[in-house]
C-alpha cells in the first residue's frame, strides 16, 4: 500500500509547511521517499528501532554521538486499519519538533486513508465496468449475473432503459463523460465500453420518451462533449434482458446513422422495422425478399418506379396524396403502378403483395 509514489506525495505535501526534512520508510525500514534524495534506498536505523518496538522513537543530538550515520529527529509509526505500514521521520531536535511531528504523522495517515479510499472506488468502478461488459457480451451464466448484480447493489428484477452513447472521436471524452456520470446524482449505472462508446442504464418503469433522451443528451453535452449520438434498444424488463437491449441499441445506432446521419438521437421505436429485418440480411430469406425489388430495379434504370413505389408507401396507399407528393397526374401514377405490377408480378392493390414489396425495400436500405 505504501509505495514510493504515495510516500513521496506525503513528503511533498508536508515538508513545505513545517520546514524540516521528512523521510518516509516502509515496513522494512528502508527509505522510500525523502526531501534528501540521496537517502532513498538506504536503511533508516531510527525507523528499524520504531518498527521493532512498535512505538515512536526520538533521537536527540546526544543520542547521535553514540550512533553512526544518524540524525536527530522523531520517528512515528504509520498505521492504516490497525496495520503498521511504515515510519515517518522528521529531522530535527525532538524537543522542538515533537508537536509538529505528530501533525505530520496524522497528515500522512490521512493521505494514506484517502489513497486507499480512491483505490477502492476505482477498483469498484473497474469491477462494475467489467461486470456490465460481461453481461452485455453474454460471458456470464444466469447465476454469475445474479451474484455480480448483488455485488453492485442491483436488483435483477429491476427494469432499465439502456442508452448507448457514441463519441465522434477517440479521445479522452469518454473517460471524462464516465467520470461525470459517476458523480451525477441518481441511481443510473454507466460503463466505459471502448474509446468511443459508453452505456448508461437508466432505472425506469417504461421506455424513455424522446424528450427524456434529449435531456440526457443536453446534460452530457454540458461537460463539454460535442456531436454525441445516443441510441436506445429494446427495453430491459430485468437483468436477463441487458444483452438484448445492448445489441438492439447497437443495431439502432448503425441503422439510424446510415438513414439520418445528422440526427443525434435514435430511438428503437423509430427504427423498429429495419432492426427486425437486419438479421435477414445475408440469409436465404433475405435474398428471397431482396429479389422482389431487384427485378424492378433492373428494369428501372432512372429509379423513377422505385421512387414512385416508396412515395406510395409513404402516403399509405393513397393515390391522391402520392400524385400530389410527386407532382404528377393520377393517370401518370396509375401508369407507373401498372408498370410495377407488370415487372414484378405483384398487384399494387393487394395488401399481401404490397407488404412483401415494402419489406423488400426496407431490407434493401440496410445494405
Amino acid at each position: 500500500m505504501l509505495d514510493a509514489q504515495l510516500a513521496q506525495r506525503i513528503v511533498d505535501r508536508t515538508m513545505p509547511i513545517i520546514g524540516h526534512n521528512i523521510n518516509v520508510m516502509n515496513n522494512a525500514g528502508m527509505v522510500v521517499a525523502s526531501g534528501e534524495k540521496s537517502r532513498i534506498g538506504q536503511t533508516h536505523d531510527g525507523a528499524l528501532l520504531a518498527l521493532n518496538r512498535k512505538a515512536s522513537v526520538e533521537v536527540t543530538s546526544e543520542d547521535c554521538k553514540l550512533l553512526s550515520g544518524v540524525k536527530p529527529g522523531v520517528n512515528l509509526l504509520l498505521k492504516h486499519k490497525n496495520a503498521i505500514l511504515g515510519v515517518v521521520g522528521i529531522t530535527g531536535e525532538p524537543s522542538e519538533i515533537r508537536g509538529v511531528a505528530e501533525l505530520v504523522a496524522m497528515t500522512a495517515e490521512l493521505i494514506i486513508d484517502q489513497a486507499d479510499l480512491l483505490e477502492k472506488v476505482q477498483r469498484d468502478r473497474r469491477y462494475k465496468d467489467e461486470f456490465i461488459l460481461a453481461c452485455l457480451t453474454g460471458r456470464l451464466t444466469p447465476s454469475e449475473m445474479r451474484d455480480g448484480a448483488e455485488q453492485i447493489s442491483v436488483n435483477p428484477s429491476d427494469s432499465w432503459e439502456l442508452l448507448l452513447v457514441e463519441m465522434p472521436n477517440q479521445d479522452s471524452s469518454t473517460t471524462t463523460l464516465t467520470e461525470h456520470l459517476y458523480q451525477k446524482s441518481g441511481h443510473h449505472l454507466c460503463a466505459h465500453l471502448s474509446a468511443r462508446h459508453l452505456v448508461i442504464f437508466v432505472p425506469t418503469e417504461q421506455p424513455l420518451s424522446v424528450g427524456k433522451v434529449n435531456e440526457w443528451l443536453h446534460w452530457l453535452e454540458q461537460i463539454p462533449c460535442r456531436n454525441l449520438k445516443i441510441s436506445t434498444g429494446k427495453f430491459a424488463h430485468s437483468l436477463d434482458e441487458w444483452q438484448t437491449a445492448y445489441h438492439s441499441a447497437l443495431q439502432v445506432m448503425k441503422i439510424g446513422k446510415a438513414a439520418r446521419p445528422k440526427n443525434a438521437v435514435y430511438l428503437l421505436e423509430e427504427y423498429q422495422l429495419p432492426v427486425l429485418l437486419a438479421p435477414l440480411h445475408g440469409t436465404w430469406q433475405g435474398e428471397q425478399l431482396s429479389q422482389m425489388i431487384a427485378t424492378l430495379t433492373e428494369h428501372d434504370k432512372s429509379g423513377q418506379l422505385v421512387a414512385t413505389l416508396e412515395a406510395y408507401f409513404d402516403a399509405n396507399g393513397s393515390a391522391n396524396d402520392t400524385a400530389s407528393k410527386l407532382f404528377i397526374h393520377r393517370n401518370t401514377l396509375k401508369y407507373r403502378l401498372d408498370k410495377i405490377t407488370e415487372i414484378t408480378g405483384f398487384e399494387t392493390t393487394d395488401f399481401s403483395h404490397m407488404a412483401q414489396l415494402y419489406l423488400a425495400i426496407q431490407l434493401g436500405k440496410l445494405s
